[in-house]
């Protein structure tokens, strides 16, 4: 069971059924268009960064967690970070949780977007 001092967890979390996300939302076109003009942050680079708030970024991150949710690796890598808080910012702990190296999991995460 995950805790955070302070802060009340959902049951849901602790069972593995972080939420029911729904999908698509006003972001979406920013970042599909992001990707189909190639300049989009590569996933690489955006799991590294400070996390600062351009509308992209906002974007990229909503539906990172999205992909991560339908991959079913979320609630892993939520308790890892929460267990290991630096862990965020490295690429090995995404493709640990995905068995992916990073250029497979940006291909793939492309792959969700534009087909949603």
């Amino acid at each position: 069971s995950v805790t955070i001092p302070g802060t009340p967890i959902p049951n849901d979390f602790n069972s593995g059924k972080l939420l029911q996300i729904e999908y698509k939302n006003w972001r979406l076109p920013a970042l599909t268009g992001a990707i189909n003009s190639n300049s989009h942050i590569p996933l690489d680079k955006f799991i590294k960064s400070d996390g600062a708030g351009s509308q992209l970024q906002l974007a990229e991150a909503r539906y990172l967690i999205c992909y991560l949710h339908k991959k079913g690796v979320l609630t892993d890598l939520i308790k890892s970070f929460m267990a290991s808080p630096k862990n965020i910012n490295d690429v090995k702990a995404y493709e640990d949780a995905l068995g992916m190296k990073i250029g497979d999991i940006e291909k793939d995460f492309i792959t969700f977007v534009k087909g949603l």
